[in-house]
């Protein structure tokens, strides 16, 4: 009888610890407006979740980590935060080249990984290495935003002569390499292609170069710090480009912010507009993110919304699953039968055992006294 109330006793304490979540993005350097955003998200949805009760009788406790944006140390938070804190998921990160780096340490862990700011790695495409792929995404991907990019130009626009400046890193690289194919595929070739770092010296002087080639709308595939370097050095130069357009950053207070009269009209990609939230559910959540961080506009909405609603997915398949085994909950994720309504929209089976990207459009906006409004198409 003892023995048996003992037992009872030690499995009801088990089932009352925290579900440990791991969370590593940039809070820090460059990209730290995504990473402090996907961050802010992830806890208002945490304390939501744990308000309501928790999830299976249990808290989620979020075990943050820095990267700083830098590769090296995200591989050295994910393999602290699965060996040392014992999480059972992870959450991250804000920049491509630091999920390249982290992606498959999850994967090879079998730790369910949710990307919900990053756009530019790899996630499906691990099927290819492991038919078990534990890693998934909610966020826009490089795929979805240079082909939404290149229909903006070609047939809003209807540019014909882009010129095209991506940034030396692998988020450039990456979003080049699709822009490269869409435009092909749509027989435009751009007058002019450059990779460029927003510091580098020799901006001005590739800014002239691409003037020159007369372009009808230039491309800035790079990260907000680095779109408003260009947009200010254009700028300083007198030259206001035809139509500016680009990724998620340009959507960023850090684009807004530095850019301020130079980023007038530039057009961006993203998945949310604060401005503009639309539905009663996504109101809310901005609301709720003003209230709690004191910050209009948000750092990085898209990032902030796409934390937010990703662990309220992930507590959706803990709850199906009625477990935390890594390979039950992954199942589950792949197979979600509950609808969700949050911030980014409705949800109805985001993932499937074959597909771990949960969006493949996103909204056209446009910098308008300040702020990113819906574009109006």
């Amino acid at each position: 009888m003892f023995a048996t109330s003992l037992c009872a006793l030690v499995l009801a304490a088990a089932s009352a610890e925290p579900i440990r979540v791991g969370v590593y993005a940039s809070f820090t350097g460059m990209t730290a407006p995504s990473g402090t955003s996907l961050r802010n998200g992830l806890r208002l949805a945490a304390e939501e979740i744990n308000a309501a009760g928790g999830v299976l009788g249990r808290k989620i406790e979020l075990v943050e980590r820095d990267d700083g944006g830098v590769p090296d140390r995200g591989v050295a938070a994910v393999t602290e935060l699965i060996e040392r804190e014992h999480v059972g998921f992870l959450f991250g990160p804000s920049y491509t080249a630091v999920a390249d780096a982290t992606t498959h340490i999850a994967n090879e862990r079998e730790i369910p990984l949710i990307v919900a700011a990053a756009t530019g790695s790899t996630v499906d495409g691990l099927f290819v290495r492991s038919p078990e792929n534990y890693v998934f995404r909610l966020a826009l991907p490089d795929a979805a935003q240079a082909a939404s990019v290149v229909r903006e130009v070609v047939d809003v626009l209807r540019a014909r002569r882009p010129a095209v400046f991506y940034a030396d890193d692998p988020f450039g690289r990456s979003g080049q390499a699709k822009l490269a194919t869409g435009f092909e595929r749509r027989g435009v070739a751009p007058v002019y292609v450059r990779a460029f770092k927003g510091k580098s010296p020799e901006l001005p002087s590739w800014i002239a170069e691409a003037r020159k080639a007369k372009p009808d709308a230039v491309v800035i595939y790079a990260v907000s710090a680095d779109q408003a370097a260009f947009v200010l050095a254009a700028a300083a130069a007198g030259w206001k480009p035809p139509a500016v357009v680009g990724p998620w950053g340009i959507s960023q207070s850090a684009f807004l912010k530095q850019a301020g009269a130079a980023g007038e009209g530039a057009i961006t990609v993203t998945c949310f507009i604060e401005e503009e939230a639309g539905t009663p559910a996504a109101q809310r959540f901005v609301d709720l993110y003003r209230r709690t961080f004191n910050e209009r506009p948000m750092s990085a909405a898209s990032a902030a919304a796409q934390g937010y609603d990703a662990l309220h997915l992930l507590a959706l398949a803990i709850q199906q699953a009625r477990t935390t085994d890594a390979s039950r909950v992954k199942t589950a994720l792949e197979n979600l039968r509950t609808r969700y309504v949050g911030a980014l929209g409705e949800f109805e089976k985001p993932w499937s055992p074959t597909e771990h990207e949960a969006i493949r459009t996103g909204r056209v906006g446009v910098v308008r006294d300040g702020k990113i409004v819906a574009a109006s198409r």
